[in-house]
This record gives C-alpha cells, structure tokens and sequence, in this order.
C-alpha cells in the first residue's frame, strides 16, 4: 500500500472513551498512532458519492497526505476498507442524507452538525484538521503551506522554502544541519502556536515561505473563498478576501485553544432553533455570519502582520463563546481554487510564479450538483482518477463508458478539433454575439461527431468547447460591464478561451440518450493512455469538393494514416471511409464542418433524431444577463438584441436571454429519401 509522510513525534495517546461523541472516530485515531499535531485531512460521504470520494482519496494517496472518511452507510465503509490503507475510513450512520449537494434541506442541517461535531473532536484529539468537502481533489501537499511557520519540521528546511524540490529533510530536535533550535522546538509544543516573536524569528530564518504561506500563518482557522480574482487576491490579501463569501468546502482548523472554542461555537449556532443563526440552512451560512460583526459589512478587520512579512491574510474573527476575537485566515483563490478560477480561468498566464494549486473545488457547475456533474468537471480538467469509476459501477451506479471504450478490446475513440467550429470568428475579443454563433456551430459539430462515432462504433472523446462569453448563474449580475467576464474575473482575461461542455449542453442527458463519451483529458490516464499532445490521433480531415466516393487515403506529415472526407458525407460515405480505418484508436474530425448529410435509411435517421437531435441537444441550457443600471439596449448589438429577447428583473431593469441555435434533424438520404419525405 502507498505511504504517507508524517511529521516527526511520538504516537497521540488517545482514549476513545474520552470522547463518547466520537468514540468510533477516536478508536480509529487511536489505531492509526498519528503524532500530535499532525495534519489530518477528512470528509463525509455516502454511497451516493463513491465516485466522488474514490477520488478524493486516491488523489491524497499521491500525495501522502493522511487522511480519513467518515462512511455514512455500510456500502461505503465496505468500499474503503477493500481500497485498503493509508486511506482510513469509520462507520459513522446518516441514513436520512437527501442523496444531493443541496444545503436547503433540514437533512443537509442535520448532516452539517454531525460532521463539524467530528472535526471538533479531532481538534481536541490534538490534531490540525483540513476539513473537505468530498468534491474536492487534492493535486499535491497542501501541510508546507497550511502549516508554514507553526508546525516547523515541516517549514523549518534549510536551503529553498518549504515544500519546494531539493530542500532539505525535515527539521527535527536531536539532528544535525536541519535540526531546529529551542524556540522553534517549543513553538511546536504550545497548542497556541507561536508568538508575533517568534513569527519575525522565523521569517528572519526561514524566509516568506512556499507560496508566502508566512501571510497566513498566524491563524487559528483558515477557509476557503468564492472570490474570482487570484490577481487582486494577492496583491490585497485579507482586505479583498474579507468582501467575498467563505467557502467551508475547504477548511483548517489548527488544535489551538481559538481554533477549538470556535470549532465549538460553530457546531452550537448549527444547533440553535431560534435567534440569528436559526434560520440559516448550512454550516457555510452559519459560518460566513458568525465570524462577521452582527449588522456590519464585511465586519472583519484586518490583522496586522510584523515588518517583512508578505500581505496579511489574517482577519480579526468574530464568534467565540466568550466573545474573544481569534485569527481567521483567508486561502488564496489561486491555490485553493474555487470551480471557475480551476476550470475556465488561466491563472498561469496571471500570476508568473504560479506552481498549480493544492487544491481544486468543483463548485462551478451547470448540469446540476450531481456526483456525475462534477465527475465530468474533473475529468474535463484531467484531475479524475478512473479508478473511482469502478467504485461507483461496483455499487450499483454508471460513471464512465469504458464498456464502449474497448470495444473489440481495442480503444475505438472519435474527436475533434474545436476550432473547426470557431474559424473566422475574431477570437481576441469576448462578444456575446460571437458567444451565440460560435455555441450554434459547436452544437452542430456535437451532432454530427455523435452521429458518426455511433456509426463506426467509436467512443467520442469530448474536447474542451470554446466560450466568447461568460457563464453566470440563473443570468443574475450584468456581465456587459465586465467585458463578458463573470463579475469579479475581468482580469484574469479568460475570455474568450476553452469552457466547460455544460455551458452549451446537459451531460446527463446526452448519457440518457445513449451517447457513450469521456472528456478529452481522460485519455492521458489508464486504462487509456494516449500519449502525446494530439493523443497521437489520425486526422479525418472535412474538405469541400473532396472525393465523393469515400475519402482519400493520404500520409501525414508525422508518417501516419489519414483520411479526406468530403463535406456533405452521407452515412454510407463515413462508414466506407472510417471503416478502413478501424484498427486506428483514435481518429480527430479536422478541417471544415462536416456538415453531416445524413443516413441511407429512415429507420436510422428517425431513431437518431429522436433520442439526441430532438431530445438530448436541446438540452442546452439558456444563456442569461442583465443589463443594469444602462439597460440591455445599451450595452447589446440591436442584430444581436434580436437573436433573443428581453425580460423584465425585480421591476427595476431588464435581462437579455437568448438560446444556442439548435442542430437541424438529420434527413434521410439515397433511395429511402423520397420516402422520408413523404
């Protein structure tokens, strides 16, 4: 079984009896002989999310971060203990979970308590604890950043910073070299953490810290944020964080006295039936009102850090039960990266010293908040593990094609090239005229690639789709004075640029039409594996007065097969051509729109219209915003105004909504035609 890395120190001595409200988790605890002080990742979840907590858990594996779950019913305790250590899973039973991610239900309320009562057991087992929700993943070692500058073996490295390559080994008291000095050695110790001294006597040493953790270091309790600007984020620190919505998807709570009180105060004001927090319907919303002061916005101040250290990511938390303030910190966006900044925003291009993230939340999504929904946002992203696949279909479920993958036993895959539907539209500049016209060809190439991997017995690989224009949710907010940017990300530049495939259409509704396909990026990981950056595809390239008779067989410049179509190619046509092909894994549809014409029998076209032209791609989801203070009229092209129409919103201005033009059905063509139109 893979390893975890853990910090140096005796085993935590716990009795379970200690702890009658968590008595299972503080068995499992006492087992694992985890020292004090070490970083315990966990989550909760039940069978409905196995695919999603597979997931979560092989990613910390890789990493070698430990970490727990806390099973809500049998099958899932069940499937984590066949997935074996380092992941360590206890029965905790919730049979009355409503099987969703909403927060509205009192089950959700009740499921909140339960799981904030666990944390703040850990906390007082005297571990630091990173609470996540399950649909999180975990790209790499978040301890050198969330630690850094109170848990010193693991900041305290000589040579580059924490968490860095070539550093040192851990610092530990007795060694030579690395070894940490008194101070550091009883900053360890105190449950408090370590003095404003002791903090500018690290910095003196050690320096800023990976990623200038040493802007966060001070805080008892450090969450997560919905804010989109990783830029500003970094240049203001606390002082722009402290305008957004916390998130407690992701949160760390270090086992400091504040971290514990507050741990306490939150799991009482969940439990409360009347006053301010009784009618609040999450552990987020308890949360975000707790730590503000009552009729004040955003009710944070800033705390101030000592000379050299980078921006304060520190706020003066509100909440404790004695009224004290305690440490609130603040993670940055970029490296806890809430859904949108992870799936549309290029913060590389943003930030120069940009390493990747710790961690990615899929909060960001438009076929619902389902378990698949945000599979499939993973996976577009190449951060799913198909082993998590498995899981889910072993319990029951359908996550993945690999049935229709391997057909045959060979990979049989179809994709494409997403500029084939965007040629000559100006992809410098966002445009919600663009956005419609472009999103109405990409629609179209959809229904013709469907068309034609069903009718070679191929898998369709799905590519990222191409966006001029944002995405905001239920239309709210007026995204024309942000230049088609989601309010709040104007200056990440994103746009236009690759989106997700729910922007245009519903996932789960193609897979109820019967479409068999994976996100593109799945095929870098096993059992696929396709290497290269064209996943080594040969090219069907769609050109105009091309051979009629099938396609021509050309060489590629790299030595491979090829294959010319032309555009208008009917099913007979595809199936001659790509059929000589078979034995290719992975063929690209390139050059123009195919401009599909159609099958050679009623019987086929009427099937395929019926369960996707008809049903499953007019599943695109509207595209909403409004317009104020100008007005839509203001702010929207009058050709473009007519392409949609205008809503009234809250009696004060209007919104602009307009559908993706919808895919044609597909005819019938050859002798039957004359029938089919009959």
């Amino acid at each position: 079984a893979p390893a975890v890395n853990l910090r140096r120190g005796p085993a935590n001595d716990i009795d379970p009896a200690a702890y009658p409200d968590a008595r299972a988790l503080a068995t499992l605890m006492h087992d694992l002989a985890l020292p004090r002080g070490e970083l315990v990742a966990v989550t909760f979840a039940d069978s409905e999310f196995a695919a999603l907590t597979v997931n979560w858990a092989t990613h910390l594996r890789d990493a070698a971060v430990p970490h727990v779950v806390g099973a809500l019913d049998k099958n899932m305790l069940q499937l984590l203990r066949r997935l074996g250590a380092p992941t360590a899973v206890y029965d905790l039973p919730y049979a009355d979970l409503d099987g969703s991610s909403s927060h509205k239900s009192k089950s959700w309320k009740a499921f909140a308590r339960l799981r904030i009562s666990q944390v703040s057991a850990l906390l007082r087992m005297g571990f630091d604890v990173l609470m996540s929700d399950v649909d999180v993943v975990w790209t790499k070692d978040p301890r050198p950043f969330l630690q850094c500058g109170y848990d010193h073996p693991w900041a305290g490295r000589t040579g580059k910073g924490a968490g860095e390559k070539d550093a040192g080994k851990l610092g530990a008291a007795g060694e030579t070299g690395d070894a940490l000095e008194k101070w550091e050695r009883d900053a360890v110790e105190m449950e408090g953490g370590e003095s404003p001294d002791e903090q500018a006597m690290f910095l003196r040493k050690h320096g800023r810290g990976v990623d200038d953790c040493m802007g966060v270091s001070a805080a008892d309790v450090m969450v997560s944020s919905d804010n989109l600007s990783p830029l500003t984020d970094k240049n203001e620190g606390a002082a722009y964080a402290r305008g957004g919505i916390f998130n407690t998807g992701v949160v760390f709570l270090k086992h400091t006295k504040n971290a514990k009180a507050f741990a306490e105060a939150w799991n009482d004001n969940l439990n409360q039936d009347e006053g301010r927090f009784a009618p609040l319907t999450s552990d987020q919303q308890v949360f975000n009102a707790m730590v503000r002061r009552e009729g004040h916005w955003p009710g944070l101040e800033l705390k101030a850090l000592p000379d050299g250290f980078p921006v304060t990511r520190v706020l003066v938390g509100n909440g404790l039960p004695n009224g004290e303030a305690f440490n609130l910190g603040v993670l940055p966006v970029a490296l806890f990266q809430p859904g949108h900044v992870a799936f549309l925003q290029r913060v590389k291009e943003v930030l120069s010293d940009f390493n990747g993230p710790y961690g990615v939340h899929a909060t960001y999504t438009f076929d619902g908040s389902t378990s698949s929904a945000k599979r499939l946002r993973f996976a577009e992203a190449g951060l799913w593990d198909p082993s998590a696949d498995d899981a889910q279909v072993g319990l029951g479920g359908v996550e993945a094609d690999d049935a229709t993958f391997h057909a045959g036993g060979v990979p049989r895959v179809l994709t494409w090239d997403p500029a084939v539907a965007t040629r000559g539209i100006d992809e410098s500049v966002p445009n919600i005229g663009s956005h419609l016209e472009a999103g109405g060809r990409q629609l179209e190439l959809l229904r013709d690639a469907i068309a034609m991997a069903q009718l070679t017995n191929r898998t369709l690989a799905v590519p990222r789709f191409t966006c001029f224009c944002d995405k905001v949710w239920g239309g709210h907010d007026n995204i024309f004075n942000f230049n088609c940017h989601y309010p709040g990300s104007k200056d990440s530049g994103h746009i236009p640029g690759p989106c997700p495939m729910d922007h245009f259409v519903s996932p789960a509704k193609l897979r109820e039409s019967g479409v068999a396909f994976v996100a593109l990026e799945e095929l870098r990981r096993a059992p696929y594996e396709f290497g290269g950056d064209d996943f080594g595809a040969v090219r069907v390239e769609f050109k105009e007065n091309a051979d009629a008779g099938g396609g021509v067989t050309v060489v590629t410049a790299g030595g491979g097969r090829g294959v010319t179509l032309p555009v208008g190619a009917d099913s007979a046509v595809v199936v001659d051509a790509l059929g000589k092909l078979r034995d290719v894994p992975l063929l690209k549809l390139t050059g123009e729109m195919p401009r599909f014409a159609g099958f050679t029998t009623q019987r086929a076209a009427r099937e395929f219209n019926a369960r996707v032209t008809n049903v499953a791609m007019k599943s695109a989801p509207e595209w909403c915003s409004e317009c104020h203070p100008q007005g839509c009229r203001e702010l929207i092209p009058a050709d473009v105004i007519t392409s949609g129409r205008l809503k009234p919103v809250r009696n004060v201005h209007d919104q602009f909504c307009a559908d993706f033009k919808q895919p044609e059905p597909l005819r019938t063509v050859g002798k039957e035609s004359f029938l089919a139109m009959a």
